[in-house]
């Protein structure tokens, strides 16, 4: 490719043509047409709006069509309003974004934000803006370059994984409590258990000695001959019952086994238990005892023997 252009000389005798050679001019042009075409191609196929800015007026002089998906908008709608980005962001997240922008171009950085835009049917979304900077061979800002994703969907499944999260830390606390609450009453059974034996125990060693004043005192009433001494003898023998159901209520109130039901015959245990009775309270007493155990014979209970014995 060549390029002339020719003078005439003012006498009319001759004229002069000068040709230069613009291949190379040409051929850088048609790369830049080529990349042109390439980059818009590029940009219009990407799964995200892509843009370009102006950083020092805020004027989009690019954007590609996928704006309409994200926003709403078509890129004649964006181009013919310079303000349009600014409106669109999310009013309570719109002075961060920009404060961070400011930051971003200050420092000469690239960076990505998370914010929220309204789309012009006025459904508020979340986007990712992922932004660069183009610069001259100076280091001077030309122009702000960048491409946004809508990222509304992850947005919400976070917000589900973090609700999740919440509950899941409170089932653990609610279940570490009922653990220390389980660990307390074992720890709490372990010493009522240890408090039983220990009073098993007593109650075994103290009925020993309660038997044989007892018998002693029996004996004496028996053969004393001073009438003063019935009183005192009497009082041995209060103290002895006193002392007895002492035991027992000691017994009952550290058994924390639990019941152990059997059939038993209602007759039978009444039988014994007032057997019993006669000879603990009223043996060398002139004490009568009167029986009516028929509407109960041959009648079986569900209980514990032992445990019903000891009431």
């Amino acid at each position: 490719a060549v390029s002339s252009f020719a003078t005439k000389v003012a006498s009319g005798s001759f004229s002069t043509a000068f040709i230069q050679d613009i291949t190379e001019r040409k051929q850088a042009e048609q790369r830049l047409i080529d990349s042109e075409r390439k980059y818009r191609h590029l940009a219009e196929s990407v799964n995200g709006m892509v843009y370009r800015v102006n950083p020092y007026k805020m004027v989009t002089t690019y954007v590609n069509c996928y704006v309409n998906n994200i926003f709403g908008f078509t890129p004649d709608e964006i181009y013919s309003n310079p303000e349009r980005f600014r409106e669109m962001i999310y009013t309570g997240d719109r002075e961060n974004v920009f404060s961070e922008l400011k930051y971003l171009m200050e420092a000469k950085k690239d960076g990505a934000l998370e914010y929220r835009i309204v789309r012009k049917d006025n459904e508020v979304r979340w986007v990712e803006d992922h932004l660069a900077w183009e610069k001259d061979k100076e280091g001077n800002l030309v122009s702000m370059n960048g491409i946004i994703y809508d990222i509304t969907e992850r947005k919400k499944a976070e917000e589900i994984l973090n609700r999740d999260k919440d509950t899941f830390k409170k089932l653990v606390v609610e279940r570490t409590d009922e653990l220390v609450n389980a660990q307390l009453e074992l720890e709490k059974s372990r010493r009522l258990a240890d408090i039983g034996t220990l009073a098993a125990t007593i109650a075994h060693e103290l009925r020993n000695p309660l038997a044989a004043i007892k018998l002693a005192a029996e004996n004496i009433k028996k053969k004393q001959l001073l009438p003063f001494a019935d009183r005192h003898i009497e009082n041995i023998e209060k103290k002895i019952i006193e002392s007895e159901q002492i035991i027992n209520d000691l017994l009952s109130y550290s058994r924390i086994k639990a019941p152990k039901f059997e059939a038993l015959n209602g007759c039978e245990i009444m039988e014994d238990c007032i057997s019993l009775s006669v000879n603990q309270r009223s043996a060398g007493k002139r004490v009568k005892i009167s029986k009516n155990l028929k509407t109960i014979k041959n009648k079986l209970i569900k209980a514990d023997p032992v445990q019903l014995r000891e009431l």
